[in-house]
């Protein structure tokens, strides 16, 4: 959606995403801005490239903790979702569905998580000073 040739400006838009505070957000190659907070929930939002504004898509809800990370699979159709719980969710961008949960082998919160881009795996970090691979 971007070029690498714009003009860097002081001017920005800003958009009441959550009930509480956003702890990540993550871009789609399609457009999709996905936005995680501590009030448990993830939000899609359509990015208009021209006027810089943001449309609400959908609430994915799943979590019973505060969602701390997001991130969009490198095509663009998966997003993943980590969570206090100890739970990643991985959601179909396009139905809004939820395809998988991982639970943390140890029950710790999950801080982070990132799909790898050249195999089928996801990566899963937190509280536990561990990290877990999970095969998709």
């Amino acid at each position: 959606m971007c070029d690498d040739n714009f003009a860097i400006s002081s001017e920005c838009s800003v958009t009441k995403a959550h009930k509480s505070d956003v702890n990540s957000c993550s871009v789609s190659k399609g457009g999709l801005i996905a936005t995680a907070s501590g009030d448990r929930s993830v939000c899609l939002w359509k990015l208009s490239s021209k006027e810089g504004n943001l449309t609400p898509v959908e609430t994915l809800l799943g979590h019973s903790y505060g969602v701390n990370y997001c991130c969009f699979s490198p095509q663009g159709t998966l997003l993943a979702s980590c969570s206090t719980d100890s739970s990643t969710i991985v959601w179909d961008v396009a139905s809004r569905s939820q395809l998988a949960t991982f639970l943390q082998p140890s029950g710790a919160g999950v801080r982070v998580c990132q799909f790898c881009p050249e195999s089928p795996f996801l990566a899963t970090a937190g509280d536990d000073d561990q990290v877990a691979l999970w095969a998709l």
